[in-house]
């Protein structure tokens, strides 16, 4: 995936914490957009799904301190059959502008926006919050 994230977005507020755990919960958003759970070829074909397991869904938003715009990603996986719970996943992948998130949304699947992605993100793992502000100095 080819983005100029990295070197063309200003961090969010929340990276100034000194880890993502205490970062999201001082994380306050507004949604821009409601991108919802598929994308459509102009002919109404599906273009691809925006989660990667079994329900999900795709946003823009906005945090309310500072202004960042972030693709907000969800997923979950349905544990039933294997006799397990469900697991959520949650990202937030930081973009440059409201524009920038429908450009993603349009053409990235979930899972290859989760993989690709090179800018500064932060996402849950077992209900663990995780970012990679050190992996992007």
């Amino acid at each position: 995936m080819k983005n100029q994230i990295v070197e063309n977005v200003k961090p969010c507020c929340i990276f100034s914490y000194a880890d993502a755990p205490t970062a999201i919960k001082h994380f306050e958003y507004e949604v821009l957009e409601n991108f919802g759970k598929i994308v459509c070829n102009e002919d109404g074909t599906i273009k691809h799904y925006t989660y990667i397991w079994d329900r999900g869904g795709r946003s823009a938003v906005r945090c309310k301190k500072c202004g960042a715009v972030f693709v907000y990603q969800w997923t979950e996986f349905d544990g039933y059959y294997l006799g397990k719970s469900d697991e959520y996943y949650e990202n937030y992948f930081l973009v440059k502008d409201l524009d920038e998130a429908i450009l993603l949304n349009n053409n990235y699947s979930g899972f290859k926006l989760e993989m690709g992605f090179k800018g500064l993100k932060v996402w849950t793992i077992d209900d663990v919050w995780h970012w990679n502000k050190e992996d992007t100095k």
